[in-house]
């Protein structure tokens, strides 16, 4: 590809139907210098923003992309048909997510900061851990519990109940 976008694929996925679904996204090119999302063609900063895009389909520019970069990736490749979505990344201040309690017995797991589909699985996990544990990981993981809490708009961190 080049261009410095960033891309990632999920293996081909079987489904009920019986389809066979290779799942891939991203910008193959880099946004435009004035996009402050790493991997957004556009910011969605109300709830209708968020809703009608999510109704749109997705931006047909990047299907076309994405497809480009497909038959790149895998030449000779005909697919029984091709499809896109409208998706969005939520990103946070730290560039990390938000795994904790908010409040009592409310965790919150989120901000995937354009990278949720390769760590969901362990982030996830985590999550679950603090829901059952009140609302810490304790000595589940070796990276500190400190460096995922959520953060309120104002900057304030909520802590873990030890």
């Amino acid at each position: 590809g080049g261009g410095g976008g960033n891309v990632y694929v999920l293996p081909p996925l079987p489904y009920p139907d019986g389809a066979v679904v290779l799942k891939l996204g991203g910008r193959v090119r880099s946004p435009p210098p004035d996009c402050r999302c790493c991997l957004s063609t556009r910011r969605l900063r109300s709830e209708a923003d968020i809703v009608d895009w999510y109704c749109s389909g997705g931006d047909p520019a990047v299907l076309e992309e994405q497809t480009a970069f497909l038959h790149r990736l895998v030449p000779g490749v005909r697919p029984v048909c091709v499809r896109g979505d409208a998706c969005a990344t939520t990103h946070t201040p730290t560039g990390r997510p938000y795994v904790g309690e908010v409040g009592p017995g409310l965790v919150v797991c989120v901000g995937g900061n354009g990278a949720g589909a390769k760590w969901s699985d362990e982030v996830g996990r985590l999550a679950a851990v603090v829901t059952v544990n009140n609302g810490t990981w304790e000595d589940d993981a070796e990276l500190s519990q400190e460096m995922f809490l959520p953060r309120l708009l104002s900057g304030t961190q909520l802590g873990a109940r030890l």
